[in-house]
């Protein structure tokens, strides 16, 4: 029995990515650590995002100190596996990262930290910088966003936006009290 792959993603998951890179690094005698993995992904799923409109799998990168970390990703590996599966990719997803790779793979850590600090998507970009005027709240109770504090994570989802945590206006006891 075949498996087919998710109609939107071309790869079925981050870890098929993962598993595929250390292979092709493996063939080239340059297996990438833990931590330039975590940028190869990243900048593969923002590289293939921006060129087809569409995330190369499914994948919540979290920023940490700088660093791009799919979580999946790096419990999985940190854990360890014996037998990794072969990775289900898209053939065109797999000329991409063939390309990504000439591109990326060969990098020193510092230039693939260049290449993701420059790549941070307009909301993050936006909220890293102080608010130039207050701006009023939205007519539909939306809160303005805020910088983030230092050392607070920013999450990503799939499709490359920045997730904020969601902070309810009121609390529950104050809607029993109305």
């Amino acid at each position: 029995m075949t498996q087919t792959l998710p109609a939107e993603y071309p790869a079925r998951t981050s870890l098929d990515v993962a598993f595929w890179l250390l292979e092709r690094g493996a063939r080239d005698r340059a297996v990438p650590d833990l931590v330039r993995l975590q940028y190869l992904l990243f900048l593969a799923q923002s590289d293939y995002q921006a060129r087809h409109g569409q995330p190369l799998m499914p994948a919540s990168f979290v920023a940490r100190a700088g660093l791009p970390m799919e979580p999946n990703v790096d419990r999985v590996l940190r854990a360890g596996i014996a037998d990794p599966w072969s990775p289900e990719i898209d053939p065109k997803a797999l000329e991409f990262l063939e390309d990504a790779w000439r591109r990326y793979g060969a990098l020193p850590l510092g230039g693939l930290q260049r290449l993701v600090s420059k790549s941070q998507t307009p909301e993050v970009a936006k909220r890293a910088e102080p608010p130039k005027q207050p701006t009023p709240p939205c007519s539909n109770g939306a809160v303005e966003l805020k910088p983030l504090p230092p050392g607070e994570d920013v999450r990503f989802t799939a499709d490359g936006r920045a997730v904020t945590r969601w902070k309810p206006r009121r609390r529950v006891e104050d809607l029993r009290q109305s």
